[in-house]
């Protein structure tokens, strides 16, 4: 139905409703439905558009808040950013606030992560890293662990 509808011209970065609206990448995060992500981002969706002023989510504070750990792991491996000064605070509060601790210690560690503090962490965000990663979170094996140098 989504490539029927963007075939037909509707607009992939279609802005949100002022209240509580989403776009269409943020409705799909929210849902937790990759492969329709997957579409939309392929004809130009917008990874880290704006909310809906009042009520609103970016795609990762919204899969964060629904509890959508595999999506807020897509979102990040293809380039979602959190807010320029505070990061992913918010979709962590969110998350925090639904009871989804997994995915707000995976945001925290993340953005720990990718801030620079210690040194080679940005390999192990290259590539497909975050697709190695089991559903239940930061898990390392014995085998993803040979991959670093630490």
């Amino acid at each position: 139905m989504v490539e029927l509808l963007l075939s037909l011209g509707a607009n992939v970065n279609a802005p949100p409703a002022k209240k509580g609206g989403v776009t269409a990448l943020q409705g799909a995060a929210i849902s937790g439905d990759t492969s329709i992500a997957k579409i939309l981002l392929d004809r130009g969706a917008h990874i880290n558009a704006r909310p809906a002023i009042e009520e609103g989510r970016t795609a990762i504070e919204g899969a964060a808040e629904h509890g959508r750990l595999d999506m807020v792991r897509f979102l990040i491996s293809v380039g979602a950013t959190g807010d320029p000064e505070k990061g992913f605070d918010r979709a962590i509060e969110l998350a925090e606030t639904e009871n989804y601790f997994m995915i707000a210690d995976f945001l925290r560690e993340y953005q720990y992560m990718s801030a620079g503090f210690g040194t080679g962490m940005d390999a192990m965000f290259d590539g497909d890293f975050f697709s190695q990663l089991p559903s239940q979170g930061f898990v390392f094996s014995d085998e993803n662990l040979e991959n670093f140098n630490f």
